[in-house]
């Protein structure tokens, strides 16, 4: 009886053994531990980036890990070499990656080996990384089955989600090819073309994928890691050692600029600076800048500095607003910023008095539960209040005598708001403050 029990116990553990095995078998969607709980120590720097290499045991595949100067180092010409190979009887793989999160924008690979003839057991990766849920994936791997022909693959993890994976024929040309992926808050661009070259062209573009699934990683503690490792920790199929050149690295964040407000003040003149962008990860003569919509009147312009420059003077044709959509580039990445303008015309009144432009005024100022605008007499008028920012408010008229008239803004929120007088001939503006 005792004899049974033991084997059932065995075959329990070899089903579970089994059913492990199964698992891991999808090799893709392995988890992947986050490199910070490596405990490795050993850095090296590469494409102007500090890397830690990983050593120890670990998925994906269940795999050893080398940080030995055999396994992973710098050649002189500033190229990296990963290797797989065998550490007293035991087949080591190897990894680097940074410990600096970067967030959005473009991640660039020039790699200087053939990837597409790797050994059916080998799987070369390029990748960020936080959890498994949120991963962005380069590979190249046969995953096991030795006719696989589409080497390259796309990856948002999880992987085994319909629409998160892409995979394509390299047909390579010779040993260099480039690739790479936009990383951006609502979309994700891939992209691998044959050479080192900056940019791709129809002739040399290998493939392209774009994702806008909702499994688009959000930034912030992330590792970008590069690596070559065996499927299922399984040997080499040939027994031999393996070896990748990755010749540089290229990481440019996304610009991330702040919409603008801005004033034209009455005294200002012909090429003055009216504001400048604000530019995260950027210095603002770094990028290019272009306005794509708005300024129709040819008012504004952006200098290489990112500085909001007035081109010519405002008439009384012009809006009291103006809004435009500049756009900071560098490469293939943008960012688009939304200017809003305010012109103060010619007036602007004082704090506690008015002062009569064209026989208008406005009073008091400061005011707090009513507000007088003030004409000569025989002069007709219409008028609006609005917010800075163009929305239109509506206040009600509590008398009115011919040239004056009086408006109660008590229910008005606390702050700066502008009447816009309309006359036959012109149009004045008036900014007034409310306590």
């Amino acid at each position: 009886m005792k004899n049974s029990h033991l084997l059932i116990i065995k075959v329990f553990i070899t089903i579970l053994n089994v059913l492990t095995v199964s698992i891991v078998a999808l090799g893709e969607i392995e988890n992947l531990p986050a490199p910070n709980k490596f405990n490795s120590t050993k850095t090296l720097v590469f494409s102007g980036l500090t890397w830690t290499v990983r050593n120890g045991t670990g998925n994906p595949g269940g795999n050893n890990w080398s940080d030995s100067s055999e396994s992973v180092w710098v050649d002189n010409d500033g190229r990296l070499h990963l290797k797989i190979r065998q550490i007293d009887g035991k087949w080591h793989c190897s990894e680097i990656y940074t410990k600096v999160a970067m967030g959005y924008g473009e991640y660039r690979f020039y790699i200087g080996s053939d990837v597409e003839t790797l050994d059916k057991n080998v799987v070369a990766g390029l990748f960020t990384y936080l959890n498994d849920h949120n991963e962005i994936d380069i590979e190249f791997s046969k995953w096991g089955v030795a006719t696989q022909k589409k080497v390259g693959n796309y990856v948002i993890q999880p992987s085994n989600k319909a629409g998160n994976k892409n995979n394509f024929n390299l047909n390579l040309a010779g040993n260099l090819s480039t690739h790479r992926f936009i990383w951006r808050p609502n979309s994700i661009n891939f992209k691998s073309w044959q050479g080192n070259s900056d940019r791709s062209t129809a002739d040399t573009q290998i493939a392209e994928w774009n994702y806008f699934g909702e499994d688009i990683p959000v930034p912030g503690g992330e590792n970008l890691i590069l690596n070559l490792w065996l499927y299922k920790g399984i040997r080499p199929d040939d027994g031999k050692e393996v070896e990748i050149i990755i010749d540089s690295v290229r990481v440019k964040k996304l610009p991330d600029i702040s919409d603008l407000t801005i004033s034209v003040p009455e005294n200002a003149a012909v090429f003055d600076i009216l504001g400048k962008l604000n530019i995260l990860g950027y210095k603002n003569n770094e990028l290019n800048y272009s306005i794509i919509e708005g300024n129709n009147s040819g008012l504004f312009s952006v200098s290489e500095n990112g500085e909001i420059v007035l081109e010519k003077q405002p008439d009384s044709e012009t809006s009291p607003f103006e809004k435009f959509t500049v756009v900071a580039s560098t490469g293939d990445l943008t960012d688009t910023a939304y200017v809003k303008v305010e012109i103060i015309n010619v007036t602007e009144t004082g704090i506690n008095n008015a002062r009569p432009v064209s026989g208008i005024c406005i009073f008091p100022n400061p005011a707090k539960n009513t507000l007088n605008i003030h004409c000569n007499p025989g002069c007709g008028f219409e008028y609006q209040v609005v917010e800075l920012d163009g929305k239109i408010v509506p206040v009600k008229e509590t008398a009115r005598n011919g040239h004056e008239l009086t408006l109660n803004i008590e229910e008005l929120n606390p702050g700066t708001y502008l009447v816009i007088i309309k006359l036959p001939a012109k149009t004045e503006i008036f900014k007034f403050s409310k306590n």
